[in-house]
């Protein structure tokens, strides 16, 4: 008797795995027959925004037959322009020196068939950080003053440009990621809307690098922040 109530359990058991199984399948198969939709959008997240923190090499070249006196020219040039900048508004911390290079114009083997009036040529740079973009722009425009005081620039050099710069993004990225996000749902709503859908869950979504360029040529000083997000939703019958 026990013998044949095992049987029949069995055979209940094989019978629902069998029924189970034969769900999945068919559900399976509808879901293959239908297709998954999706789809797919871009957000976009835009920021104008100043600069934060600024380099300004002021470069100038000294010449003279003396090491001596080259040297004496040197640090004349760098106290002029220290005493220039504190004039401007800057603070004293905000300046810093690079060591001066000096070429024997004669021991060069280019400037062997040419006849310089001096033998020793110095540069200097005089390197400013600061987080004042107003002075900064001010007092580029007032260093051609420097000139009157024989101060010979060289900012013809790429190393020598002012360098304008944006730090502050990690306090700005929340928000234009939360603005990225919302614009790319807009899109895929009006799409759901327009196909008849409804949107669903996220299927996936991947946040794309933040770029920081100047706005244009003319005001480097002006810089715009973008960040673009991607994100796929499903789309309900």
């Amino acid at each position: 008797m026990n013998y044949k109530k095992h049987i029949i359990i069995g055979g209940l058991l094989l019978f629902a795995g069998l029924l189970s199984c034969g769900y999945f399948i068919w559900k399976g198969l509808t879901m293959f027959r239908t297709g998954e939709r999706t789809v797919t959008v871009r957000g976009l997240a835009e920021r104008e925004v100043m600069a934060d923190h600024i380099y300004w090499p002021i470069a100038f070249v000294v010449t003279d037959n003396d090491l001596a006196q080259l040297n004496e020219k040197i640090e004349n040039n760098r106290q002029i322009i220290v005493e220039f900048l504190l004039k401007q508004g800057f603070r004293q911390e905000e300046m810093a020196f690079s060591s001066p290079s000096v070429v024997d114009v004669n021991a060069q083997l280019y400037g062997m068939d040419r006849q310089y009036p001096f033998r020793y040529l110095g540069k200097g740079v005089v390197k400013l950080n600061t987080e004042n973009v107003n002075l900064v722009l001010t007092a580029a425009d007032n260093s051609v003053s420097l000139l009157s005081e024989g101060i010979v620039l060289n900012s013809d050099e790429y190393q020598n440009v002012i360098t304008y710069s944006y730090k502050g993004l990690n306090s700005i990225k929340p928000e234009m990621i939360e603005e990225a996000n919302l614009n790319a749902r807009e899109a895929a709503e009006k799409f759901a809307t327009d196909s008849k859908s409804k949107l669903g869950k996220i299927k996936s979504a991947s946040q794309g690098l933040f770029s920081i360029e100047s706005a244009n040529y003319n005001t480097p000083e002006t810089k715009v922040i973008r960040v673009v997000t991607t994100v796929q939703y499903y789309l309900i019958h």
